[in-house]
């Protein structure tokens, strides 16, 4: 199911929504298949502070938690599939659900990241970014 997915994509900044910060000057998401399933995903951006970031790890869409290759930012992910066009992830933190982003491709092969992220005191904020794929 992830064949649709895998490449790199590219924000469409000026169609993404943030309830928290702003949008940053430049974000790329790149999908890789990996062994046994696996998809490698780095996700890259320059923030509004002209900071460069970047996150990478790996998910197995296959329902069950493994254990997250960056452990200051979680411990656990889980990761599955809702039909060819959906891939949803949570991660966890002290078994506590830290976030949660569900990746939509629509039927005109745009991407939508729709990501939540719960704070240790309740709060939450949610952004909303759209890509196409280069």
């Amino acid at each position: 199911m992830k064949e649709k997915f895998i490449g790199k994509w590219v924000l469409l900044p000026e169609q993404s929504t943030y309830e928290q910060g702003g949008p940053p000057q430049k974000a790329t998401y790149s999908f890789e298949e990996g062994a046994n399933g696996a998809l490698h995903i780095a996700v890259e951006w320059i923030d509004e502070k002209d900071k460069e970031n970047r996150v990478h790890y790996t998910l197995w869409p296959d329902g069950q938690k493994r254990k997250y290759e960056n452990p200051e930012i979680a411990d656990e992910v889980m990761s599955e599939f809702k039909g060819v066009n959906q891939l949803n992830s949570y991660t966890y933190k002290a078994s506590k659900t830290k976030t949660f982003a569900s990746r939509i491709i629509d039927e005109n092969g745009k991407m939508e990241v729709i990501q939540r992220f719960f704070h240790p005191n309740g709060q939450s904020f949610e952004t909303i970014q759209y890509y196409k794929k280069q």
